[in-house]
């Protein structure tokens, strides 16, 4: 070996030496590292809080029997891994499985002892603190969390907080154990209380006025409901409220205030009400779209996505991790698919569907942002963004705001429709006047073609008609004389090509210049009207008022071609002109709703002005509190800690500050009695707008029909419509009917009687009776009356309950509303009768009777021989 191999091989052998030194340093170093004390959080006096979840050891115990000596063992031995943010994903069933997470904290010199541990996570299912102070023991909080009750809670709060002391000089350290299935990430913060309280007040009187608004608008679309009877308000309203309530669980005054002790359902609420919120979602968009008709694939798609929300709703109830699993996917599809289908709307240019678009965007972007903080730790999402940590209040003020534009621009939509409909009206009244005044028939046959043109604005109209002697069609020139329709044909006065197609497809011909339309109004082709298109062309709405007035038009006609068969046409003029009747009284009826609706709208608009008003003056009180005193006096006694005694008795500004405090405790509790005066405020508006809706219910009703009906059918329709109810409850049902014959009475009201006493009935005799189940039901007749009777052997009624049976809110029967029988009584007084109760007491079964005054009751004729 030369003397330069030698030289290589010794300082490969250093080499090798160092490397390994350099190993074993660093491997000590790691061990170290794994063995030194937790992630250390230092605390002063200036710094108002710490979010010690940011630096952290964790551990998860598969089996959950770790106790906390056991995990602080495992963590000084290096068992314990360092994060910044402890993520928990359990869907498996799995519940012992739990998560620790230890960090320690030091005082500064000169930092205040008590602090607030708050944990912000309201749905996580278990939750336990352990706190060791200095070398000493661990001290345990109770459990707890969503899962359980909420009185068990050191600290009556949304968010779960537990009081905590650090003493300066010494480590103080903190240990969570957390239970949960499902996803969440633990977020843990360290505040000094006069700091925390001060972050609360804003944030809570935002949600509360957040949530008074919500239930402001909610009765507002409720009594659009109730005045409109358009089911798309109250699908709003269903959409909205399971979104409100979602909410609520989310941001912790769920359980606060709504469900405190009803623990099985708070940690299974958000997800599913957040389904059903987009159930209703896609429900509403198919309402108010009309997707049925008119985008076909786009109302499959959302039909299905209905109900998969419903299915993800009923799977949700068997626990958090199932909702979280499926949930968040299923929003994710559902609002593309309701997204799609108002953008293809919005391109369209449907009534409505822009405002829609954007009303949907809003709020499933501000619902999306705190469930997506739960699964994304970004900073965007962060529970220090103000925008993600207000964005579904947010979201839901743009979406109320923009669906609210929707419903005005689909109650445009519905006002032109109703002016649409008043001309077909009066284009059938003016045909009837024609009918009435017109004798001859070329007279009558220019006036109809007068009143065509003024609906459709054509200048060129013609009847052709048939002769039925002849079997030949002809129409009448200018001057009132039959011409033959192949010599019009020739002169250019009717397309005669368009003529012999319909004639013979009996479907009409339309083309750039004309429009031909067949009239059949008995099956068999009567006439044919011919028009030419104004430059313009025919506003849809005309062409439904010309097919609507042609068929009476052109009956006339032939009556007065075949007036030796006046007679056999009678009845089909009559049942005409009843079916007149039934529209323009349908449209008189659109319009008085319409016109019930736009009081209703000013009166609730005016209380919801005095709401908007209460929030703001709250808002600037808070934004004007003199709660910064405190922070000030706070301050002032840090800088003099060495010395507080001396400065507060000699100090001339330290002898002043026992007088600003009860100063300023006497202006923080004037602005607590002015805080109280604003919410009761508000609370009385709300109540004003419930009493607006009662009263709407109260007068709410169709007007009188009288209608010529046998009585005992009209009990068996009522029968008909809850044979279901009866079905199920294995309840017979026994009929004393006298043999009465067809009578006048208003269907409609005593229908609705009827189908209110059988159900009440059904529902006594299957909860929680236990003897015979029987209905009776009887009709009898006395002079000048006529008498219902709804019988049960249910559970009876009280007889101190018999006296207000009939009074608005009152109810006897569990989750009713007592609205029923007080809407029957008032229906059955406006109908000039009477409806009266009958009860021996409790477990005896009840007798209702409606008495309604007998209107143009026959006689029963006698039978054959009997004169």
């Amino acid at each position: 070996m030369g003397p330069g191999a030698e030289t290589r091989s010794r300082l490969s052998g250093w080499l090798h030496r160092v490397l390994a030194l350099a190993g074993l340093a660093l491997a000590f170093a790691s061990f170290a590292s794994f063995a030194a004390d937790a992630p250390v959080h230092r605390v002063s006096r200036d710094v108002e809080r710490v979010v010690l979840s940011d630096a952290a050891w964790a551990l998860e115990d598969p089996s959950g029997n770790l106790t906390v000596d056991a995990v602080e063992a495992l963590g000084r031995k290096g068992g314990m891994k360092t994060v910044r943010t402890q993520r928990i994903s359990q869907y498996r069933l799995d519940k012992e499985r739990a998560y620790w997470t230890w960090m320690d904290i030091v005082a500064e010199p000169g930092a205040p002892e008590e602090w607030t541990l708050e944990i912000p996570r309201p749905l996580i299912q278990n939750i336990q603190v352990f706190v060791r102070e200095g070398g000493g023991a661990w001290k345990a909080f109770p459990e707890v969390g969503a899962e359980l009750p909420f009185d068990t809670r050191p600290v009556d709060q949304r968010f779960f907080q537990f009081p905590v002391r650090v003493k300066a000089g010494q480590t103080t350290s903190v240990m969570v154990r957390v239970r949960h299935l499902g996803n969440a990430t633990l977020r843990v913060v360290l505040w000094q209380p006069q700091a925390l309280q001060k972050t609360q007040l804003p944030a809570f009187a935002f949600i509360v006025v957040y949530l008074g608004l919500m239930a402001g608008m909610l009765i507002y679309n409720l009594l659009l409901y109730f005045s409109l009877r358009d089911r798309g308000y109250l699908y709003y309203v269903c959409c909205a409220g399971c979104a409100a309530l979602g909410i609520a669980c989310l941001a912790g005054v769920g359980q606060q205030f709504f469900w405190g002790t009803w623990t099985w359902w708070n940690t299974r609420a958000m997800w599913v009400l957040f389904a059903l919120s987009g159930m209703f979602s896609a429900i509403l968009t198919r309402h108010f779209l009309h997707t049925r008709e008119r985008l076909p694939w786009g109302d499959k798609a959302l039909k299905v996505m209905a109900w998969v929300a419903a299915v993800v709703a009923l799977l949700a109830l068997g626990g958090a991790h199932i909702g979280a699993a499926l949930g968040g996917p299923t929003q994710v599809i559902l609002t593309l698919v309701v997204t799609s289908v108002s953008v293809v709307a919005m391109v369209r240019g449907w009534p409505g569907a822009k405002y829609l678009c954007a009303a949907w965007g809003a709020l499933y972007l501000g619902v999306a942002l705190p469930t997506l903080r739960l699964l994304i730790p970004m900073p965007l999402f962060a529970a220090e963004n103000a925008f993600a940590a207000n964005s579904f209040a947010v979201g839901s003020a743009l979406e109320m705001i923009l669906l609210s534009f929707a419903l005005a621009d689909r109650i445009n939509f519905e006002k032109r429709q109703k002016e649409d409909a008043q001309a077909l009206a009066l284009g059938i009244l003016q045909a009837s006047q024609a009918l009435g005044k017109e004798t001859r028939l070329d007279k009558l046959h220019a006036r109809m073609c007068q009143i065509v043109s003024a609906i459709s604005g054509s200048m060129n109209v013609r009847f052709v008609l048939r002769d039925p002697d002849l079997g030949n069609w002809f129409l009448y020139d200018l001057g009132g004389v039959r011409m033959p329709v192949e010599e019009a044909g020739q002169g250019g006065f009717v397309n005669l090509e368009a003529l012999r197609a319909v004639e013979r497809t009996h479907q009409a011909h339309e083309d750039a210049t004309s429009l031909v339309l067949p009239i059949s109004p008995h099956g068999a082709l009567d006439a044919i009207l011919s028009l030419d298109k104004p430059a313009n062309g025919i506003a849809p709405a005309a062409r439904a008022a010309i097919e609507g007035i042609a068929g009476p038009l052109a009956v006339s006609l032939q009556n007065a071609l075949l007036y030796e068969r006046l007679e056999q046409h009678v009845d089909e003029r009559t049942r005409e002109l009843r079916q007149t009747q039934q529209k323009l009284l349908e449209t008189a009826r659109r319009a008085g709703r319409a016109e019930v609706a736009t009081n209703v709208l000013h009166n609730v608009g005016n209380t919801l002005n005095s709401v908007n008003v209460s929030a703001e003056l709250m808002r600037s009180e808070l934004s004007r509190s003199r709660a910064e005193g405190l922070d000030r006096v706070a301050e002032l006694l840090k800088s003099r800690a060495d010395g507080v005694d001396t400065f507060l008795a000699d100090d001339p500004m330290g002898r002043q500050v026992p007088k600003y405090l009860q100063e300023l405790s006497d202006v923080l509790h004037h602005e607590r009695e002015s805080m109280k005066e604003h919410l009761s405020r508000l609370v009385a508006n709300v109540d004003h707008i419930k009493k607006i809706v009662a009263i709407q219910q109260t007068h709410a009703g169709p007007s009188v029909m009288m209608e010529r009906v046998v009585p005992g059918d009209l009990v068996d329709e009522a029968l008909r419509m809850k044979e279901d109810a009866i079905a199920a409850g294995g309840i017979e049902v026994v009929r004393e009917f006298d043999d009465l014959p067809a009578a006048d009475i208003d269907k409609t009201r005593t229908l609705q009687i009827l189908v209110n006493l059988i159900e009440n009935a059904a529902h006594a005799l299957t909860e929680g009776h236990e003897g015979p189940r029987r209905v009776t039901l009887g009709v009898q007749s006395e002079p000048g009356k006529l008498r219902f009777i709804v019988r049960d052997s249910g559970r009876g009624i009280a007889p101190e309950d018999l006296s207000r049976i009939f009074s608005h809110g009152f109810t006897t029967r569990s989750g009713g509303h007592g609205f029923g029988l007080h809407s029957c009584a008032i229906a059955a007084t406006e109908m000039g009768g009477k409806l009266s109760v009958h009860s021996d007491g409790a477990g005896q079964g009840a007798t209702f009777v409606l008495e309604l005054p007998a209107v143009g009751a026959r006689e029963a004729l006698p039978a054959p021989g009997g004169l």
